[in-house]
Protein backbone atom coordinates (compact mmCIF):
# COMPACT_ATOMS: atom_id res chain seq x y z
CA UNK A 1 0.00 0.00 0.00
CA UNK A 2 1.39 3.36 -1.00
CA UNK A 3 1.67 6.18 1.53
CA UNK A 4 -1.00 8.86 1.18
CA UNK A 5 0.80 12.21 1.21
CA UNK A 6 -0.77 15.36 2.64
CA UNK A 7 -2.59 17.39 -0.01
CA UNK A 8 -1.52 20.75 -1.51
CA UNK A 9 -0.25 23.21 -0.57
CA UNK A 10 2.17 20.56 0.81
CA UNK A 11 4.92 19.89 -1.73
CA UNK A 12 6.28 16.40 -2.35
CA UNK A 13 8.08 17.11 -5.62
CA UNK A 14 10.68 14.46 -6.34
CA UNK A 15 9.18 11.78 -4.10
CA UNK A 16 9.55 8.31 -5.56
CA UNK A 17 8.04 4.89 -5.06
CA UNK A 18 9.12 1.62 -6.61
CA UNK A 19 9.10 -2.17 -6.47
CA UNK A 20 12.42 -4.03 -6.50
CA UNK A 21 13.69 -7.61 -6.36
CA UNK A 22 15.39 -8.72 -3.13
CA UNK A 23 15.75 -12.49 -3.52
CA UNK A 24 14.53 -15.45 -5.55
CA UNK A 25 15.72 -17.58 -8.48
CA UNK A 26 15.04 -14.91 -11.16
CA UNK A 27 16.91 -11.69 -10.32
CA UNK A 28 15.33 -9.82 -13.26
CA UNK A 29 11.56 -10.00 -12.68
CA UNK A 30 9.28 -7.90 -14.84
CA UNK A 31 6.93 -5.44 -13.14
CA UNK A 32 3.99 -4.14 -15.21
CA UNK A 33 4.56 -0.74 -13.56
CA UNK A 34 7.25 -0.73 -10.87
CA UNK A 35 5.89 2.59 -9.52
CA UNK A 36 2.38 1.21 -8.98
CA UNK A 37 1.74 -0.43 -5.59
CA UNK A 38 -0.65 -2.86 -7.36
CA UNK A 39 1.81 -3.78 -10.11
CA UNK A 40 1.84 -7.32 -11.47
CA UNK A 41 5.15 -9.15 -11.39
CA UNK A 42 6.27 -11.89 -13.78
CA UNK A 43 9.22 -14.21 -13.15
CA UNK A 44 10.93 -16.80 -15.32
CA UNK A 45 11.43 -19.43 -12.61
CA UNK A 46 9.36 -21.09 -9.90
CA UNK A 47 10.41 -20.53 -6.31
CA UNK A 48 10.15 -18.19 -3.33
CA UNK A 49 10.80 -14.50 -3.92
CA UNK A 50 11.08 -11.41 -1.78
CA UNK A 51 10.07 -8.08 -3.34
CA UNK A 52 10.49 -4.69 -1.72
CA UNK A 53 8.23 -1.62 -1.96
CA UNK A 54 10.23 1.55 -1.27
CA UNK A 55 9.07 5.16 -0.98
CA UNK A 56 11.48 8.09 -0.77
CA UNK A 57 10.47 11.67 -0.01
CA UNK A 58 13.48 13.93 0.27
CA UNK A 59 15.73 12.46 2.96
CA UNK A 60 12.93 10.18 4.26
CA UNK A 61 12.93 6.58 2.99
CA UNK A 62 10.66 3.74 4.05
CA UNK A 63 10.38 0.23 2.66
CA UNK A 64 8.57 -3.01 3.34
CA UNK A 65 8.98 -6.50 1.92
CA UNK A 66 6.58 -9.17 0.75
CA UNK A 67 7.30 -12.87 0.11
CA UNK A 68 5.72 -14.44 -2.98
CA UNK A 69 5.79 -18.18 -3.65
CA UNK A 70 5.45 -19.25 -7.31
CA UNK A 71 4.66 -23.00 -7.42
CA UNK A 72 4.71 -25.40 -10.34
CA UNK A 73 1.57 -27.52 -10.63
CA UNK A 74 2.59 -31.22 -10.40
CA UNK A 75 0.03 -32.12 -13.06
CA UNK A 76 2.26 -34.71 -14.76
CA UNK A 77 1.80 -37.39 -12.10
CA UNK A 78 0.05 -40.73 -12.50
CA UNK A 79 -0.64 -43.52 -10.01
CA UNK A 80 -0.13 -46.02 -12.84
CA UNK A 81 -2.36 -48.76 -14.19
CA UNK A 82 -4.49 -51.02 -12.00
CA UNK A 83 -2.69 -54.08 -10.69
CA UNK A 84 -3.62 -57.69 -10.00
CA UNK A 85 -0.96 -58.96 -7.62
CA UNK A 86 0.66 -62.35 -8.11
CA UNK A 87 -1.67 -65.10 -6.93
CA UNK A 88 -1.50 -65.59 -3.14
CA UNK A 89 0.79 -62.55 -2.69
CA UNK A 90 0.15 -59.85 -0.11
CA UNK A 91 2.91 -57.61 -1.54
CA UNK A 92 3.20 -55.87 -4.89
CA UNK A 93 5.17 -53.04 -6.46
CA UNK A 94 3.25 -49.89 -7.29
CA UNK A 95 4.00 -48.14 -10.57
CA UNK A 96 3.32 -44.44 -10.26
CA UNK A 97 4.96 -41.74 -12.35
CA UNK A 98 6.10 -38.70 -10.43
CA UNK A 99 5.76 -35.23 -11.93
CA UNK A 100 8.99 -34.03 -13.54
CA UNK A 101 9.65 -30.57 -12.18
CA UNK A 102 11.38 -27.81 -14.14
CA UNK A 103 15.12 -27.90 -13.46
CA UNK A 104 17.26 -25.36 -11.58
CA UNK A 105 17.25 -22.47 -11.10
CA UNK A 106 13.59 -23.30 -10.47
CA UNK A 107 13.08 -23.99 -6.78
CA UNK A 108 10.65 -26.61 -5.48
CA UNK A 109 11.79 -26.66 -1.86
CA UNK A 110 9.18 -28.25 0.37
CA UNK A 111 7.40 -30.21 -2.36
CA UNK A 112 6.19 -33.63 -1.19
CA UNK A 113 5.18 -36.95 -2.76
CA UNK A 114 3.46 -39.78 -0.94
CA UNK A 115 1.39 -42.95 -1.21
CA UNK A 116 -1.66 -43.37 1.04
CA UNK A 117 -4.40 -45.92 1.63
CA UNK A 118 -7.90 -44.98 0.39
CA UNK A 119 -9.87 -48.21 0.76
CA UNK A 120 -9.50 -51.95 1.27
CA UNK A 121 -9.70 -54.45 4.14
CA UNK A 122 -6.34 -53.45 5.72
CA UNK A 123 -6.33 -49.74 6.52
CA UNK A 124 -2.69 -49.82 7.67
CA UNK A 125 -0.74 -51.13 4.67
CA UNK A 126 3.07 -50.99 4.82
CA UNK A 127 4.85 -49.07 2.08
CA UNK A 128 8.58 -49.79 1.65
CA UNK A 129 9.05 -46.06 0.90
CA UNK A 130 5.83 -44.07 0.74
CA UNK A 131 7.66 -41.23 -1.06
CA UNK A 132 8.85 -43.50 -3.90
CA UNK A 133 6.49 -43.84 -6.88
CA UNK A 134 7.70 -47.45 -7.28
CA UNK A 135 7.26 -48.38 -3.60
CA UNK A 136 6.19 -51.86 -2.66
CA UNK A 137 3.04 -52.17 -0.59
CA UNK A 138 2.27 -55.02 1.79
CA UNK A 139 -1.19 -55.73 3.21
CA UNK A 140 -2.40 -58.17 5.85
CA UNK A 141 -5.65 -59.20 4.13
CA UNK A 142 -6.69 -60.25 0.64
CA UNK A 143 -9.12 -58.05 -1.24
CA UNK A 144 -9.43 -55.02 -3.48
CA UNK A 145 -7.56 -51.88 -2.43
CA UNK A 146 -7.33 -48.32 -3.68
CA UNK A 147 -4.07 -46.45 -3.07
CA UNK A 148 -3.48 -42.77 -3.82
CA UNK A 149 -0.31 -41.07 -5.09
CA UNK A 150 -0.30 -37.38 -4.05
CA UNK A 151 2.14 -34.62 -4.89
CA UNK A 152 2.06 -31.21 -3.22
CA UNK A 153 4.16 -28.25 -4.31
CA UNK A 154 3.32 -25.17 -2.25
CA UNK A 155 -0.38 -24.46 -2.82
CA UNK A 156 -0.61 -26.90 -5.75
CA UNK A 157 -1.78 -30.45 -4.99
CA UNK A 158 -2.53 -33.25 -7.44
CA UNK A 159 -3.37 -36.91 -6.83
CA UNK A 160 -4.27 -40.05 -8.73
CA UNK A 161 -5.53 -43.44 -7.59
CA UNK A 162 -4.76 -47.03 -8.50
CA UNK A 163 -6.74 -50.20 -7.71
CA UNK A 164 -4.84 -53.30 -6.59
CA UNK A 165 -6.38 -56.78 -6.22
CA UNK A 166 -4.74 -59.23 -3.81
CA UNK A 167 -6.19 -62.72 -4.38
CA UNK A 168 -5.75 -65.78 -2.21
CA UNK A 169 -4.71 -68.95 -4.02
CA UNK A 170 -7.46 -71.56 -3.63
CA UNK A 171 -4.78 -74.26 -3.33
CA UNK A 172 -6.63 -76.32 -0.71
CA UNK A 173 -9.35 -77.45 -3.07
CA UNK A 174 -10.14 -81.03 -4.10
CA UNK A 175 -12.62 -82.42 -6.60
CA UNK A 176 -13.03 -85.39 -4.29
CA UNK A 177 -12.69 -89.08 -5.05
CA UNK A 178 -13.80 -90.67 -8.28
CA UNK A 179 -17.47 -91.72 -8.26
CA UNK A 180 -19.40 -94.56 -9.82
CA UNK A 181 -23.01 -93.48 -9.98
CA UNK A 182 -25.70 -95.79 -8.72
CA UNK A 183 -26.77 -98.39 -11.27
CA UNK A 184 -29.22 -96.91 -13.81
CA UNK A 185 -28.85 -93.42 -12.24
CA UNK A 186 -28.31 -90.28 -14.26
CA UNK A 187 -27.76 -88.16 -11.17
CA UNK A 188 -25.13 -88.27 -8.44
CA UNK A 189 -23.73 -85.98 -5.76
CA UNK A 190 -20.24 -84.65 -6.28
CA UNK A 191 -17.91 -84.39 -3.29
CA UNK A 192 -15.49 -81.54 -3.84
CA UNK A 193 -13.75 -79.76 -0.96
CA UNK A 194 -13.59 -75.98 -1.18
Amino acid sequence: TAHTYALAPNDHTGSTRTWSWVSGPDNTPTFSDATNPASTVTVDYYGTYVFQWTETNGNCTRSDQVTVDFNEDPDGLSAGTDITATCDALTTTLGATAHTYAIAPNDHTGSTRTWSWVSGPDNTPAFSDATNPASTVTVDYYGTYVFQWTETNGNCTRSDQVTVDFNEDPDGLSAGTDITATCDALTTTLGATA
